[in-house]
């Protein structure tokens, strides 16, 4: 019988706040490697007609957002998807107990709102890699603002509902509700 680390057979799904957050700066600041190598290719090549980073290119930012439904971020469309099944795993991981309903439902409903609104920002942050720099600026600082926004919404869910954990289940959630790229 093998047995499973509860926490290794989760579902990964990150914050749409952060995903936002850290999708805001890699727009802002490309590919370190892309950067370099399109101003100086090696071996005499020419530099591409289309820099990586220019709009309408095929492959924008040097690659990065290739990565994000490979093993980097999953990609935005597909948050949403995953988090009601992260929602139950959490649920059943943590044991919430019936008394415990009401505060999950408050918890949980907080981040379905967030993820909602995550992907009708969605399309604002693909255009945010087009334009003059303080446009660009502009557009990422809206979506920091949301973000944190975003974050407190999740706060004030969250304080009563751990208030309400027993010392095992605030241990599993202590484990499970934070990942290394974010919160759930």
């Amino acid at each position: 019988m093998t047995t499973h680390n509860a926490k290794e057979s989760a579902p990964m799904i990150k914050m749409p706040s952060i995903s936002i957050l850290l999708f805001s700066a890699m727009l802002l600041a490309g590919s370190p490697a892309s950067a370099n190598d399109e101003h100086h290719p090696a071996g005499g090549a020419e530099a591409p007609a289309t820099p990586l980073n220019a709009p309408g290119s095929q492959i924008p930012m040097g690659g990065m957002m290739s990565m994000m439904g490979t093993g980097g971020m999953p990609m935005m469309g597909m948050m949403t998807g995953r988090v009601e099944g992260r929602l139950a795993f959490l649920k059943t991981e943590i044991k919430i107990t019936d008394v415990q309903e009401s505060k999950w439902n408050v918890f949980a409903d907080a981040v379905r709102a967030n993820a909602k609104a995550m992907m009708g920002m969605r399309e604002g942050m693909m255009q945010a890699r087009d334009g003059a720099l303080p446009v660009r600026l502009e557009r990422i600082e809206k979506a920091m603002a949301l973000c944190q926004e975003a974050l407190q919404k999740i706060k004030v869910a969250v304080e009563p509902l751990y208030a309400s954990f027993s010392e095992e289940q605030k241990r599993t959630a202590d484990q499970l509700m934070v990942s290394p790229m974010g919160l759930f």
